[in-house]
């Protein structure tokens, strides 16, 4: 197991105030929800365990969990299914169809977006890389078909979806190091447009347009596997190939650096936090390991 030569946890005062892995409560509520003892479990504000909702993990499994707007759901996102749990408690329900784990909520928390990673589809004239379909479903009627198809987006290099790990390399994966920034990422704004990892292993987010199915190049710096979206869904955060953290306004679509000045230097920014106020951001920073772990990609 690679050996880490120092981690740093550092707070960043933005000098903006304004408006599996543990998520930030969500926005009506004063509730929790991570992954303890290998189920999914509702705690309070300081971290207690209150409830198991579940479902449950085996090794090796790993899950997405996001609440809805308006925080009143919790949803669950596995490999093999999608589930919802309510913010007051009670069983996780699974929902019919399949979603995969590269899924979002928009504002209006009507709809649901979510990548087709089970159906690649090759590039034209790009032997190397793949595009997955986007759909577009409404939360109200997830019966189990598939989603209005809102076009193909994404040049992700082929064969890079499984992994064959060893013992370390898999815990270090399923606690949420490792292959879980290589998942892509789905960030709604407001409006049509959907920001997105487009081009896993590279950097680079782009701009997909829901409405019309068009593609944009946003930012080929962004580091997106390490990024984090603000709990009112209106900022989203995250390192560059620049050596800064950048903030992005989901309503405005500019953005702002910030420049870190420390001893040594930041090393690789792994993950992003957002303080439950939005003021602060924290974030993990790994130096290079002398003995990587070893991924052999299938």
């Amino acid at each position: 197991m690679r050996r880490l030569r120092s981690l740093l946890l550092f707070s960043l005062l933005l000098l903006i105030l304004l408006p599996t892995t543990v998520q930030s409560a969500p926005q009506q509520t004063s509730v929790l929800a991570y992954v303890w003892k290998d189920a999914v479990t509702l705690a309070d504000q300081q971290g207690n365990p209150l409830e198991t909702t579940g479902p449950s993990f085996t090794f090796g499994q790993g899950a997405r969990l996001f609440w809805s707007a308006n925080g009143e759901t919790l949803y669950i996102a596995r490999d093999d299914a999608l589930y919802a749990a309510g913010a007051g408690g009670g069983a996780a329900v699974q929902l019919p169809g399949y979603y995969s784990r590269t899924l979002a909520l928009p504002q209006d928390g009507e709809h649901l977006y979510y990548l087709e990673t089970v159906s690649p589809q090759e590039r034209e004239n790009d032997p190397d890389h793949v595009s997955f379909p986007l759909r577009e479903v409404v939360v109200t009627l997830m019966e189990g078909g598939t989603g209005r198809l809102a076009g193909y987006f994404g040049r992700y290099a082929a064969n890079t979806s499984k992994a064959d790990l060893t013992f370390a390399a898999m815990l270090y994966a399923r606690d949420g190091g490792l292959l879980g920034p290589g998942r892509p990422n789905l960030w709604p704004t407001f409006g049509s447009n959907v920001l997105a990892t487009c081009c896993f292993p590279d950097p680079g987010i782009s701009l997909f347009d829901v409405g019309t199915g068009d593609t944009i190049d946003y930012d080929d710096t962004f580091i997106p596997g390490a990024a984090a979206v603000n709990n009112t869904r209106t900022y989203l955060a995250g390192p560059t190939t620049e050596g800064t953290l950048r903030i992005i306004d989901l309503i405005t679509g500019g953005s702002r650096d910030y420049t870190i000045e420390i001893a040594g230097g930041l090393g690789t920014i792994e993950r992003v936090a957002w303080s439950p106020d939005d003021t602060m951001l924290y974030f993990v920073s790994r130096y290079s390991p002398s003995n990587p772990i070893n991924l052999n990609t299938q």
